[in-house]
């Protein structure tokens, strides 16, 4: 601080979500004095959120993640994250990753394992480039979950959010679009 004044950071921005904005994904922009940056998603979620902890590469390394957290991260290149989370018998788990959807360039893949690194589920493609796995957990234990790039890339710019949850997805709404102000029955359709 300079006589009481914060000195800007090259690259770095304070974000203030308000309370009262609903989850969502949204364009950003940055303004300043050489006039306004290209947008940016942001994403607003209702889950618990966390940072990736560092060294988590490996199985035995897995983060632990509770049901309803987002976890935000970025791959490293030739690497995987791994997070481990409990669930019981005959619950539904949602395993969401948004990062092409984030403007990411991680190509994601996903991978569901049970303790003894039995292979229970994979995705790739689901949401455009994201994956996404709906699975029916079958004993009460603790399942691992593996997520790399399909490419195995990685860096600042392979950001993604994982979402691992038992609540409500919607896949889509038909009709996809109306006319604004008018009263419209809309079918949803999810899980």
């Amino acid at each position: 601080a300079l006589a009481g004044r914060n000195l800007p950071v090259t690259n770095k921005f304070t974000v203030t979500i308000g309370s009262d904005v609903p989850p969502g994904v949204y364009d950003v922009r940055a303004v300043g004095t050489f006039g306004v940056s290209n947008p940016r998603a942001f994403a607003v979620d209702q889950w618990k959120q966390i940072a990736k902890p560092a060294g988590n590469q490996s199985a035995d390394k897995a983060a632990v993640v509770e049901l309803g957290t987002v976890v935000d991260g970025t791959t490293a290149a030739n690497a995987s994250d791994w997070f481990r989370f409990a669930a019981k018998k005959g619950q539904r788990v949602l395993i969401d990753v948004a990062a092409q959807r984030l403007d990411s360039k991680l190509d994601a893949s996903l991978v569901i394992h049970d303790a003894q690194l039995r292979e229970l589920a994979r995705s790739r493609d689901v949401n455009r480039r994201d994956p996404l796995i709906d699975i029916t957990i079958p004993a009460d234990g603790d399942y691992l979950v593996k997520l790399y790039d399909f490419t195995y890339g990685g860096g600042a710019d392979y950001g993604y959010r994982m979402a691992v949850h038992n609540g409500p997805y919607i896949d889509f709404v038909f009709p996809p679009s109306v006319k604004a102000g008018t009263k419209n029955k809309l079918a949803v359709y999810g899980r």
